[in-house]
């Protein structure tokens, strides 16, 4: 059975970037193939070191730099 990631790890994951292992810290992390899922992105993760597995979620938050053909 999954259980909830406490909400302390998830900001700590967050606040590292996605750089290191909520569970053990490591920095040996496998990425899947984002999936899209509802406006989102979904990318899983594994640690090479614990196993531990998980899914990032990537939202559209803005863009930037757009051309046109006028310009």
């Amino acid at each position: 059975m999954k259980k909830k990631p406490a909400k302390k790890l998830i900001e700590g994951y967050i606040y590292a970037q996605g750089s290191l292992c909520p569970a053990c810290q490591s920095n040996q992390l496998d990425t899947g193939f984002p999936q899209p899922d509802q406006g989102a992105l979904l990318m899983p993760i594994r640690c090479q070191m614990c196993e531990a597995q998980w899914v990032e979620i990537y939202t559209l938050t803005g863009i930037k730099d757009l051309k046109t053909k006028e310009e």
